[in-house]
């Protein structure tokens, strides 16, 4: 019976840290979805429309040599 006794309290105390690892991660999870939304995705969207109003800016020109060519 103590051998038993001290198998569940083995599976305690590992469930308890498994418990409190899961906690942590859940914590770092939710921190860096945090850190994605408010620091990086703000900066990508801002990058991004940039480089389109200068591949908008790029297509214009090449549209108008294109109507300068045309007979």
């Amino acid at each position: 019976m103590p051998d038993e006794q001290k198998a569940g309290g083995a599976r305690s105390t590992f469930g308890d840290e498994l418990r409190g690892v899961v906690t942590r991660a859940e914590e770092e999870l939710n921190r860096l979805i945090r850190t994605v939304n408010n620091e990086v995705l703000p900066d990508v969207r801002r990058q991004s429309s940039s480089v389109l109003r200068s591949a908008a800016d790029r297509l214009r020109e090449m549209a108008e040599s294109l109507d300068k060519r045309t007979p």
